[in-house]
């Protein structure tokens, strides 16, 4: 049993403040008073591994104790990812200069490495792409990217800028398939793959489609939204929905049908998909985000921390049920 001083230095690290600050948000909702949902975040928290944000996400103010057990809390989430993921090469993997190197035959497209790069790779890159986008190596969730006209600057001098603000990946743009277009053609929507490596046997545990929202970006925690597939037949299955738990049938900007979208090059991605999870078999837990254009899919990343979030939310857990029993048979 855990002691008192360990229980207390548990309660001084949470952000109370921020939590009370939830509650309150919830109380009309959940109906229940704030104090009380309060109480109930702590006790989830050292009872599930569960955070504030995964109490209102997943609306444990709603769920029995035998729903809340399902759910793959962030707690749990770290937990399974140092168990199936080597540290030292998951940090290969999520570094976007060096997931290049390593997954070269998946990306489909030119990239640069700025720093490493001479002036005659500089320019050559530049006048076949003189719109590109240009990444960090460590940032996530939609942030560290920056879409670069070059103009007429000197390849050096736009390498010294984009270097000085750490962005040391210079990417062809991808241009994406027109069905996937058609369903928000500001940004690239992709495909989250969850798989999980058992010797060589590759678990497509999950899929999701992201898509953007009036943004560049697909990313959840960027405004975007995401929708179930069926990762047998490719086909969208239930209704997308953001963070808000707000759901859509169709795209609010676009108005295309989301419900039963068919994804194109279905079985391709998928193949993609399975080679790529051996290439790394010690970092066996791995969400992949896959481009679809229209000739092949492509890698966009891979996170080692698939997210918790985008998998588990209300709209798209029928009877409260997590993602935890997915790993049961793993554990």
């Amino acid at each position: 049993m855990p002691s008192i001083r360990y229980l207390a230095a548990r309660i001084r690290r949470m952000d109370t403040a921020r939590m009370r600050t939830v509650a309150r948000e919830l109380a009309a909702k959940a109906g229940k008073p704030a104090p009380l949902l309060f109480l109930d975040m702590i006790y989830c928290g050292f009872r599930y591994g569960a955070g504030y944000m995964d109490y209102r996400l997943f609306e444990f103010y709603n769920r029995t104790a035998a729903q809340r057990a399902t759910y793959l809390t962030r707690g749990k989430s770290n937990a399974l990812c140092l168990r199936f993921n080597d540290r030292e090469r998951a940090a290969l993997v999520e570094d976007k200069l060096e997931f290049c190197k390593r997954f070269r035959a998946f990306l489909g497209r030119d990239w640069l490495d700025a720093e490493a790069a001479s002036d005659a790779e500089l320019a050559a890159f530049t006048r076949k792409h003189p719109v590109f986008f240009a990444k960090t190596r460590n940032d996530c969730c939609g942030t560290g990217v920056r879409r670069v006209e070059a103009g007429e600057q000197a390849p050096q001098a736009l390498r010294r800028a984009l270097l000085q603000a750490g962005f040391a990946l210079w990417e062809e743009p991808i241009v994406q398939h027109p069905a996937m277009a058609a369903l928000c053609p500001l940004c690239v929507n992709t495909y989250r793959v969850v798989t999980l490596l058992e010797g060589d046997m590759v678990h497509i545990l999950k899929v999701f489609l992201r898509m953007g929202n009036g943004g560049h970006v697909d990313n959840l925690n960027a405004g975007g939204f995401a929708a179930p597939v069926d990762a047998v037949t490719g086909r969208i299955t239930l209704p997308a929905a953001d963070k808000e738990g707000v759901c859509y049938t169709v795209h609010p900007a676009t108005g295309a049908e989301i419900l039963g979208f068919q994804a194109p090059l279905w079985q391709e991605c998928l193949a993609m998909v399975r080679r790529a999870a051996l290439v790394e078999p010690q970092v066996r837990y791995l969400g992949w985000d896959v481009a679809i254009t229209a000739e092949t899919p492509m890698l966009v990343e891979a996170n080692t921390m698939p997210g918790n979030d985008i998998t588990q939310m209300p709209a798209h857990t029928p009877g409260g049920v997590g993602m935890l029993p997915l790993f049961e048979k793993f554990l």
